[in-house]
């Protein structure tokens, strides 16, 4: 008997610790969109149910916990509940699996999903619901659509978010900011939140896009809740499918130069805006392309030819886009600077660009025409006029001759006397003086060694400053001086004086520095590279006539 009594209590304590892990929900049929409520009980908190089986057919929404103490008959018992709210995520019948808690197994439970009603793809008396649209329905591949969905709210809504539908072929972006508004539907007042979408699709045919779900939190406005305060409940809502048809690329257009939009337009500026160009001077040219019906990242890249005698520095395109009237338009910016280095002719090809009309369903062109300038010397580059110095060579007098006449007048002979005497010193004076500018002139044909070293001492600072408009000028003041030539007043024509192939290339570097605003660190190198340069050129001076390294 006592062997009956312990077996049957020994199953009781089992019947007891099975119907403490216990699974059930608050119905077990919805509609796609409809949440519903998962309740675990558990023992004790610590004890907490896997949940990633759940992943295959349900959004996990949220989850709260509640635990409760009671005493009956001097013993102490709790009681943990784990509240899950489940979204489906497509029709059929959905099985919530087997849970595990700790070494306890909760049991399976059938959900049957039907199909969403009216209401949840946004019927006129709904408290919430979703519309979306595109631009057009009809689109080539790669050409973008402007997808829009439309959030109407009747009651006040918190938090939530969209759970985007991915389709194989099809990108949609989010697209600008949110915008929020009130709007009056068959006179019923509604929140409206829009946000803006960009969809392509990279094949051809016909397109379902499905719904997009949302889902979030509404106030139910009932005053049956604690002390009175509105109660929250969960909200699903899913947006009407749309369906686009996608055609194809032209047969006749090749894919590297698919170009799909409404209008494509190319501008070009000039800064500053003149009708001649002058050496050394930079001029700025500014394009853009811009694109009505397309993504900026579809814009094609634009190359410009080098004019002959010019050097360019172009900078990083720039692209941008937004929407205007319901329409995307997209722009890409490209800026070149150009500096001229010899007079003459410069002539900048004409550039175009190949696009096919979404409206006309035609090939066309955008095209900026050739242009051409005249280059004129800086204004300091021309030649100085050539000044002769007047002759200091000094023909003398043919000496003449004296005749003095017995009779004659003794103060004229002293006064006759002293007018040779005066003549003669005249003479000697004129020709030590062209002696001393002879003298002169072969002594300044040689160069200032001290001048040139100074200048080469205010070269060597900016270079280790790495200041590029400082070190442009002072090398330009050097060279002037090394050369002798004063005619030198540009990097350009420094660089071709030189006819060092390491001193033009820094010399490029530091002119591309000046004139596209980068930030210039090589001014060291640039040092080196002419010490470099002179210390060769004075191995290969016979005359000696340059001036000598500059001595460290």
């Amino acid at each position: 008997m006592k062997r009956i009594l312990f077996i049957l209590s020994l199953l009781l304590a089992c019947c007891q610790l099975s119907a403490l892990v216990a699974a059930h929900v608050d119905r077990t049929q919805v509609s796609l969109g409809e949440s519903l409520a998962l309740t675990i009980d558990t023992p004790s908190s610590a004890s907490q149910p896997d949940l990633t089986v759940l992943d295959n057919d349900f959004h996990i929404y949220g989850s709260s916990t509640s635990s409760s103490t009671s005493i009956i008959n001097g013993k102490m018992s709790s009681k943990h509940q784990t509240i899950i709210t489940l979204m489906p995520k497509h029709i059929g019948t959905l099985t919530i699996p087997v849970l595990s808690i700790g070494k306890e197994k909760t049991q399976a439970i059938k959900i049957l999903v039907t199909k969403p009603t009216a209401n949840n793809i946004g019927g006129n008396k709904s408290a919430a619901f979703l519309r979306a649209s595109v631009s057009n329905t009809t689109a080539y591949i790669d050409s973008p659509v402007i997808f829009t969905l439309k959030l109407y709210y009747a009651q006040q809504i918190q938090g939530g978010n969209l759970l985007p539908t991915k389709k194989a072929g099809v990108d949609v972006k989010p697209y600008g900011k949110e915008q929020t508004y009130s709007a009056m539907i068959n006179n019923k007042s509604y929140q409206v939140i829009e946000q803006h979408y960009l969809l392509s699709v990279d094949h051809a045919g016909k397109i379902e896009i499905p719904g997009i779900t949302f889902t979030g939190s509404m106030v139910a406005n009932n005053q049956n809740g604690f002390f009175g305060l509105p109660s929250s409940k969960p909200l699903s809502i899913v947006s009407n499918p749309v369906t686009l048809h996608v055609m194809p690329i032209p047969s006749k257009i090749s894919p590297a130069l698919w170009l799909p939009a409404e209008n494509v337009t190319l501008h070009t500026q000039w800064a500053p805006q003149t009708n001649q160009l002058t050496v050394g001077q930079p001029i700025t040219r500014t394009v853009t392309l811009t694109a009505i019906g397309i993504s900026a990242s579809n814009l094609p890249d634009l190359n410009f030819p080098i004019p002959n005698n010019m050097n360019a520095y172009p900078d990083q395109s720039t692209t941008s886009q937004q929407i205007v009237n319901g329409k995307l338009i997209a722009k890409k910016i490209f800026k070149i600077a150009y500096v001229p280095t010899t007079v003459g002719k410069v002539t900048f090809p004409n550039s175009k660009v190949t696009w096919w009309n979404i409206n006309t369903k035609q090939a066309e062109k955008a095209d900026i025409p050739m242009v051409s300038y005249p280059v004129l010397p800086g204004s300091l580059s021309a030649q100085p006029p050539v000044i002769k110095q007047p002759s200091l060579a000094v023909t003398p007098a043919a000496p003449k001759t004296i005749v003095i006449n017995k009779g004659t007048n003794p103060i004229w002979q002293w006064l006759t006397f002293l007018l040779a005497g005066l003549l003669i010193v005249l003479i000697i004076l004129l020709l030590l003086k062209k002696s001393h500018r002879i003298n002169h002139k072969k002594n300044s044909s040689v160069p200032s060694n001290d001048h040139s070293k100074v200048l080469l001492k205010r070269v060597r600072r900016a270079c280790e400053q790495n200041h590029p408009k400082e070190i442009q000028q002072t090398i330009i003041d050097w060279a002037g001086a090394h050369w002798r030539d004063k005619t030198l007043l540009s990097l350009g024509e420094v660089a071709k004086k030189s006819k060092d192939e390491i001193v033009t290339q820094q010399l490029a570097e530091l002119e591309k520095a000046i004139y596209t605003e980068v930030e210039y660190q090589t001014g060291i190198q640039l040092w080196e590279c002419l010490n470099i340069f002179l210390a060769s050129e004075k191995k290969t001076n016979t005359k000696g006539d340059l001036s000598p390294l500059y001595p460290e």
